[in-house]
């Protein structure tokens, strides 16, 4: 690295009263900031497979959900 960008940087922080690594910080936060790449979404991709749909229940009745369970 070339001694002017030590020597500006240096100049820059006693310009503005705040230390040099506190402007290198405030510096990369900025760059970061804008080189993010935004997410992308999660897609949610459904299995769909052969079979029988098991009996309907009540959620409430939990020895029969056991029974049910059991048989699976």
């Amino acid at each position: 690295m070339s001694e002017t960008i030590p020597r500006r940087a240096r100049a820059e922080a006693r310009g503005r009263g705040v230390t040099l690594s506190a402007l290198i910080h405030v510096a990369l936060r900025e760059f970061f900031a804008g080189h993010s790449r935004p997410a992308r979404r999660y897609r949610l991709r459904w299995i769909i497979t052969g079979g029988t749909r098991p009996p309907a229940v009540d959620p409430a009745d939990r020895n029969r959900l056991y029974d049910i369970m059991e048989c699976l």
